[in-house]
């Protein structure tokens, strides 16, 4: 009978570990904890896993546990809730699912200050970070908390600033510049290297890509990278498109390839394919293979992004386009553009122009045929190559997720 309770009560632990509203309770069953780990959406959690990998194998003494998405439950951390709880796109998603996110992050919120983890580490996520690190400091939390990668401040204002330096112990910043935006106030911001040179770093090159893909190596490779989402692919793909038709037409030495960046977008991407009479034309590549893309691509059309500076990391030449509705984008012409002139985070990081850019109303086939035909020319080509390199330069050699962990180890073990 006894053992029978023992499972049901496991049973109904391991349940609950999934639900929205788990909080973790303090008792003899919970160890101290030396980092609890929130991210709250996929590219968080690709930091994460990265993160976690790294502190397991210098600190595997260390205990982990976390909000997660699949990255991090591949490392085997125990979960206090999952990550796609947090999965919310656009104003009216936000809107719809607030009464969720507020048990949520309330739940966090109360688990945290129940186990009393030495180390809070909050990733990306600013809106709702920011808030969850306030409310713990407001509460009497004297962890350590730490913000693995830096909200845009130069975008976003002082106001920002202001909350993490009154709110965190340490700043991982994934931007080389970032760190000087704060040597005017007490916070600890390092710059630890962008999570991309870790995953580069980690791809083996594959030597027959072109042949297995059945991509000619006496062309050139012209790749597209439409974006994620399926605004950006309706904004963009069709223009993409009509430029390559454009490019096609002028010279036979280009051949092409397609990113797919998330599987439940291919069914869209092939229709407008399908619409555009590409199908025998391009070859549709998977996420997995992204860098594969990169690595063999002569020239790149991409949506704005990290792609971009993916791209720029393997030092691809490329047009930049972003479709915005009108409201966005007179956000970002009166909010925006008088602070920042740039919204390409590879022209950001260069301070000046490398990618040419097109929102809006440039975003047309013949301004961003007129653009790519430009870059295509041998001087200008040869120019954003050298460009690219000098932006992969700025970034050094560190891999992000080892600098990470080892500031992080430097942490846990201050006296609070």
């Amino acid at each position: 009978m006894e053992q029978q309770r023992k499972s049901s009560k496991q049973e109904h632990n391991g349940s609950k570990s999934e639900s929205l509203h788990h909080r973790i309770e303090p008792n003899m069953k919970n160890p101290p904890l030396d980092f609890f780990i929130f991210s709250g959406e996929p590219s968080g959690d690709v930091i994460g896993g990265h993160l976690v990998k790294a502190l397991q194998a210098s600190a595997p003494e260390l205990s982990i546990e976390g909000v997660t998405g699949p990255e991090m439950r591949a490392c085997n951390i125990p979960s206090w809730m999952p990550m796609e709880n947090f999965k919310v796109m656009g104003f009216t998603d936000v809107f719809l699912a607030l009464p969720r996110l507020i048990k949520a992050f309330c739940s966090i919120r109360d688990s945290i200050l129940e186990r009393k983890p030495k180390v809070v580490i909050l990733i990306d996520y600013p809106g709702f970070n920011l808030r969850l690190a306030k409310s713990l400091r407001k509460r009497g939390f004297k962890g350590k908390i730490v913000q693995y990668v830096c909200p845009s401040i130069w975008v976003h204002g002082a106001h920002r600033k202001t909350t993490l330096v009154n709110t965190l112990d340490l700043l991982l910043c994934i931007f080389p510049f970032e760190p000087k935006l704060f040597s005017d106030s007490k916070l600890d911001a390092r710059y630890v290297g962008h999570p991309i040179l870790t995953a580069i770093s980690q791809h083996a090159r594959s030597q027959n890509w072109l042949e297995s893909h059945h991509l000619s190596e006496n062309k050139k490779l012209i790749a597209l990278f439409p974006g994620s989402r399926f605004s950006e692919i309706k904004g963009n793909l069709p223009v993409m498109l009509d430029v390559c038709t454009q490019l096609a037409n002028s010279d036979d030495i280009y051949s092409f390839a397609l990113s797919v960046a998330n599987e439940h977008t291919r069914e869209l991407l092939e229709s407008i394919v399908k619409e555009k009479g590409w199908e025998e034309q391009i070859t549709l590549v998977s996420s997995k293979e992204k860098f594969g893309l990169m690595e063999h691509a002569y020239a790149a059309l991409a949506c704005c992004g990290t792609v971009t500076l993916e791209l720029a990391m393997h030092e691809i030449p490329t047009v930049v386009s972003y479709p915005v509705s009108w409201i966005n984008a007179q956000f970002v012409r009166f909010i925006i553009r008088p602070q920042v002139p740039f919204y390409c985070s590879v022209n950001i990081v260069a301070k000046k122009e490398i990618y040419r850019e097109h929102m809006y109303r440039d975003l047309t086939v013949e301004s961003i045929f007129k653009s790519f035909s430009d870059l295509l020319k041998e001087e200008n080509y040869n120019k954003c190559k050298n460009d690219c390199k000098l932006i992969l330069d700025s970034f050094g050699i560190k891999l992000g997720s080892h600098e990470a962990a080892k500031a992080l180890c430097e942490v846990v073990h201050e006296e609070v």
